[in-house]
């Protein structure tokens, strides 16, 4: 029995023991927690993050109830003062962005989102007791209702009320969340009265009656009075929050004592014990309409005060005969607000109102923020990617837990790394979407904020990349981020290694590939001189063959000559075939021909050296193009890169007008250079709004039209060769064909009564300060975008193409290079010019015989597999309506291709194709239609890259008042079958007007055209000539007899004839008999050159038809006086002093 007792007594002394230390353990927590309290507070006075500055999951003060809120005499549950305090805060950020747009734009009338957020911030407050807020609140709601159209303006003075309201109203909420209960306003209310009956006597039939006044007269009476009303609400109070109390279980007091704690991690720990809610409630709505139903806003005097709409209340009586319901339903309401204050919370979490995100505040570690940002730029996008499947798929699961699993390292990786901000950031999205699926939401609403979030979360990441860069978000100027393809959830699933990355700055790999493309055409520059050498090594093979055979023929002629002596007899030893006696001529001869044997060696080692240059020159060449070819690769990024900020820009602009838009990316794994997609970053964010403003309809007028109210964008990228193709469609409404022509016979683009085409009517969107838009706002009717997205376009040697049907949508087609640095083209002479042409757009070269082109010109097209294909001389699509194709037997004509147009272009010659690097032309020439860019041929010549396509479109496109002049250049080119179409080329391009008819003239062929052939044996002679003529500007056809001659006469015709007498095979004598024989060549004007100048060979080349006779050595200014005389030119002739 002792040790019983003693037994007995030992326990009794532990669980005293144990009852202290429990006592003293609830103690300290207890002191923590007002401690914590009072540091949220005090943290409160200095931290910007939400307009009421609380932060969002810490309590300022704690009851001891830990399910219940007391701030001064109102006792409300504590999940309720959560969703107070959130829902409040987004009240009070739409009243400070709607007050503060009031200053810039204080003709406007009050908005519906600020009456709005007026009358719901009257209807929580007085939900929850808060019955001096109440009042103001509806005493400004009053005074903004008189603000909707027809409004009356404001002075300085009424809007510093209305803003002084607004700011008492966020004073006495940052008091409430503090746990302080504001005293009344009663001089504000009354100030709000009167300003209310001012503005109401300014409006005609004024929308309210004077029982409104003598309302606000007994609210401001009412309002001197609090302590009689608030013992009058207490017991309503109190009834409502002990049928709280009683209907609460143990599982759901255990909720709100989680609810209640500081950390806000604990949010997702409550829904998992609440009941799943059918839907988010929007901000500014009523958030647990069941648990505010049972309360009801006491007004300040009576029953007057006009509550409309859904926030209407009942009575406080009967919201204590409410609140006295059953445990069941009492339970799940408890639930509901649990639920609902992780909904508003996460709504309030958007973009504009991050409850904690700004609170925090960066520390940068500068070693690990390179290595966070490397690995961000590729998880975002994988994010974006992600969310965009989940919208599209809300049954499945798979991607958020791929959401939930990138956001959990981003959040980690940007805390490492100090990114405050964006790790807390990412931690909202996350506990967001966890909300979200516990709820089992899968409304539009909700899938919205969570973009929002992620749209902010893109911001954040910007600014870290860009430091000193303060652009919003909505920036359509900024520079498209370079970054790898965002990669698939497969390859995210599957841990592979990641191969070593080494980080290289853009100006230094640009740099590089500058560089690289100097050594090719460096390398371009050998293989021209290589291949002048191998040119000279072969005339070297000539001559020397020739010189061999010479001296062959010499030594022949000496050894039948050997000399024999023929002296006295004593001295003939030998007779002549027993000993041989040469000359001085035969010892010449043989050292000849070592020396020729010398000379044959030299060339075969000089051979031998040219042919190792040439194959080392076609392995740099290998080399150089892999090299170019790597360094592209690196320069090139995927489409994908730009996705995630062409997805902002459709949903905040759809979110803007008040639109729904499906964008959808297809292709985005096509790759372009980056400086590409960077300089067309601003156009395409452009066209995706211009899509959303002028094309999609809003919601209603789409039903009207039976769309569905979700417009589509499609953003289709391909590669079609050389070429990348972007196409922008859309399902709107189309191009208004007659509208764009009423507005452009309105800013004087057009005249009146012209008529245009419905292409060159689309065409017009791309002038300058060409708008449809019949008001200005931020994203239309300032006529600025759609030039601007032709001007870059075509800068990068791209181009534009528009397809629309009226009610049926529209589609932008992009057509831009892959690359810009290095490319394929067809080199072409024409004019005397070479130009290079894309091999792109080459589909075939033709060879025609000059009948076929002669008739194809007066046509105006070439047959080509069945098509009609307008043929153009390429000179005259330059505006060179002077120049002429040469005479020949066989003109090329190159048939080019650009999407579905095609050309059939002339030229005088197409030496071939070769790969260049392309040069910056500049700005000025840039802007030219039809110039993509320029390059360095080997020779030095600087080449002119031309899209002859993009050329006959802008001839097309010119206005209609330019036809006069077309017609009048065509008539006078008539009979002319190779400048009748560019006659009218040139009259459109140049915009000239025909005053008069213009009388046709004898056309007189510049020199760069004329083609001179020299024929003589002598290859000084030639050279010499050539030399001569060429400076001149002349073309030189060059044959070394009268058989050479015939056989280049019968290719081509040349203009004049420089001929020589005596030559092998032929003398110029046969020659000029045979050309004035020939019915194609006998008006071909000849001058003879020779060294035979008697007058008996004068008289007989002029009886044969020579039309001048010069001796030689000539005088060059007689020469040229009498070129030009033969051919008509006028030539000042110079002559020597």
């Amino acid at each position: 029995a002792a040790a019983a007792e003693a037994a007995a007594t030992q326990a009794a002394a532990n669980a005293a023991m144990a009852a202290a230390q429990a006592q003293e353990v609830a103690d300290q927590e207890g002191a923590a927690r007002k401690a914590a309290a009072e540091a949220s507070a005090a943290a409160l006075r200095g931290a910007p993050a939400n307009v009421i500055e609380f932060l969002a999951g810490t309590q300022p003060s704690v009851s001891t109830d830990d399910s219940m809120k007391r701030i001064g005499e109102i006792e409300i549950p504590l999940p309720l003062f959560h969703i107070y305090l959130a829902e409040t805060d987004e009240l009070m950020r739409v009243l400070e962005r709607d007050f503060s747009e009031w200053r810039h734009e204080p003709l406007r009338a009050a908005t519906p989102e600020a009456i709005k957020a007026a009358h719901t911030l009257t209807g929580t407050s007085a939900t929850v007791g808060f019955k001096a807020l109440r009042e103001v609140a509806y005493a400004l709601e009053m005074a903004l209702k008189v603000l909707s159209p027809p409004s009356p303006v404001l002075d300085d003075a009424q809007r510093d009320l209305l803003d002084t309201a607004r700011v008492s109203a966020l004073d006495m909420l940052q008091r409430f969340a503090n746990g302080e209960l504001a005293e009344a306003r009663p001089a504000l209310v009354f100030d709000l009265q009167k300003l209310r009956e001012q503005l109401a006597s300014q409006v005609t039939g004024a929308v309210y009656g004077d029982s409104d006044h003598a309302v606000l007269d007994e609210a401001a009476d009412e309002a001197s009075d609090e302590a009689s009303d608030e013992a009058s609400d207490e017991a309503s109070d109190e009834a409502s929050d002990e049928a709280i109390d009683d209907a609460s279980d143990e599982a759901i007091d255990e909720a709100i004592d989680a609810a209640a704690a500081p950390e806000p991690e604990l949010v997702p720990e409550l829904i998992d014990q609440a009941e799943p809610v059918e839907a988010l409630v929007e901000p500014g709505e009523e958030l647990v309409p069941e648990l505010i139903s049972q309360r009801e806003p006491e007004t300040p005097a009576d029953s007057h005060w006009p509550l409309a709409g859904p926030e209407r209340v009942s009575s406080g009586a009967s919201g204590a005969a409410a609140a006295a319901a059953s445990a069941a339903e009492a339970a799940a309401e408890a639930a509901a607000v649990v639920a609902a204050t992780a909904a508003a919370s996460a709504s309030a979490s958007g973009p504009e109102s991050v409850a904690l995100g700004t609170v925090y505040s960066d520390d940068l570690d500068a070693d690990l923020l390179p290595v966070f940002i490397e690995e961000a730029t590729d998880l975002l996008p994988e994010l974006g990617n992600l969310l965009r499947k989940w919208q599209q798929s809300p049954v499945d699961k798979t991607p958020v837990q791929m959401l939930l699993r990138n956001l959990h390292t981003i959040k980690g990786s940007a805390r490492m790394a100090g990114a405050m901000r964006l790790g807390q950031h990412a931690h909202e999205i996350e506990t967001q979407i966890e909300n979200m699926v516990h709820a089992g939401t899968t409304l539009p609403a909700a899938f919205d904020d969570l973009l929002a979030n992620y749209d902010h979360a893109l911001l954040l990441f910007e600014q870290l990349q860009h430091p000193t860069a303060n652009a919003p978000a909505e920036d359509a100027d900024g520079a498209a981020v370079p970054g790898q393809a965002a990669k698939t959830v497969e390859d995210a699933n599957a841990a592979q290694a990641r191969t070593p990355l080494v980080r290289v700055r853009a100006d230094i790999l640009d740099r590089l590939v500058n560089q690289a493309g100097e050594v090719s055409i460096t390398r371009s520059k050998l293989e021209t001189q290589v291949a002048t050498l191998k040119s000279s090594l072969l005339d070297f093979s000539e001559n020397l063959a020739r010189l061999r055979r010479q001296l062959r023929e010499v030594e022949m002629q000496a050894e039948s000559q050997i000399s024999s002596r023929m002296s006295i007899s004593s001295e003939r030893e030998f007779d002549p075939l027993e000993f041989d006696r040469f000359t001085r001529l035969q010892e010449l001869t043989r050292m000849m021909a070592e020396s020729v044997n010398d000379v044959g060696s030299f060339h075969e080692s000089l051979g031998r050296t040219v042919d190792v240059a040439t194959g080392d020159l076609i392995i740099q060449s290998r080399l150089t193009r892999d090299l170019q070819r790597d360094l592209m690769r690196v320069r090139m990024v995927p489409f994908s890169s730009l996705s995630e900020r062409l997805f902002r820009v459709a949903r905040q602009s759809a979110k803007e007008l008040d639109k729904r838009v499906n964008l959808d990316i297809r292709g985005g794994t096509v790759e372009i250079d980056r400086s590409v997609l960077e300089q067309m970053a601003g156009p395409f964010e452009h066209l995706l709004r211009n899509s959303i403003v002028h094309g999609i309809e809003s919601r209603e007028k789409r039903g009207q039209n039976g769309k569905d109210e979700t417009g589509e964008l499609l953003v289709q990228v391909s590669q079609q060769g050389n070429e990348v193709v972007i196409a922008f469609t859309d399902d709107g409404a189309g191009l208004d064909l007659n509208r764009i022509r009423e507005k452009a016979r309105e800013k004087g683009l057009l005249e009146i009564g012209a008529e245009v085409t419905d292409a060159q009517a689309a065409d017009l969107i791309f002038e300058p300060g060409f708008s449809t838009a019949d008001a200005l706002s931020e994203l239309a009717g300032r006529g600025v975008g759609m030039d601007v997205v032709r001007s870059e376009a075509q800068a990068l040697g791209g181009r534009v193409d528009i397809a629309t049907e009226l009610g049926k949508g529209a589609r932008f087609t992009i057509r831009l290079p892959l690359t810009l640095s290095v490319t394929q083209v067809v080199l072409t002479t024409s004019g005397g010019k070479t130009y290079a042409m894309p091999s792109i757009l080459v589909e075939q070269v033709l060879q025609m015989k000059e009948a076929a082109v002669n008739a194809a010109h007066a046509a105006g097209f070439v047959s080509y597999q069945g098509e009609e294909v307008a043929l153009h001389f390429l000179p005259t699509l330059l505006g060179d309506a002077e120049s002429r194709p040469i005479a020949q037997r066989s003109c090329p004509v190159l048939i080019l291709k650009s999407g579905t147009d095609r050309l059939a272009v002339q030229v005088d010659d197409v030496p071939g194709n070769r790969e260049v690097v392309i040069k910056n032309i500049g700005a000025q020439l840039a802007r030219m239609a039809g110039i993509s860019g320029a390059t360095v041929l080997g020779s030095g010549e600087i080449v002119l890259i031309l899209n002859p396509v993009d050329l006959s479109h802008h001839i097309a496109q010119q206005p209609r008042k330019a036809a006069p002049a077309a017609e009048a250049a065509a008539a006078a080119h008539d009979g002319d079958s190779a400048g009748a179409a560019p006659g009218v080329a040139d009259a459109v391009d140049a915009g000239q007007t025909a005053a008069a008819p213009v009388v046709a003239a004898p056309q007189k062929k510049r020199i760069r055209d004329t083609v001179v052939m020299v024929v003589d044996d002598s290859l000084t002679v030639r050279r010499v000539t050539q030399r001569l003529l060429e400076r001149e500007g002349y073309q030189v056809m060059l044959a070394k007899d009268g058989v050479d001659a015939l056989e280049h006469l019968q290719e081509s015709t040349p203009d004049l004839m420089l001929v020589d007498i005596e030559m092998p095979r032929m003398d110029g004598f046969d020659l000029t008999r045979n050309i004035r024989d020939n019915v194609k060549t006998r008006e071909v004007p000849i001058i003879m050159i020779t060294s035979r100048t008697a007058d008996k060979h004068r008289n007989y080349a002029i009886g044969l038809g020579v039309n001048a006779y010069f001796g030689k050595p000539f005088q060059e200014d007689v020469l040229l006086a009498a070129i030009a005389g033969l051919l008509g030119n006028e030539v000042p002739v110079q002559t020597e002093n």
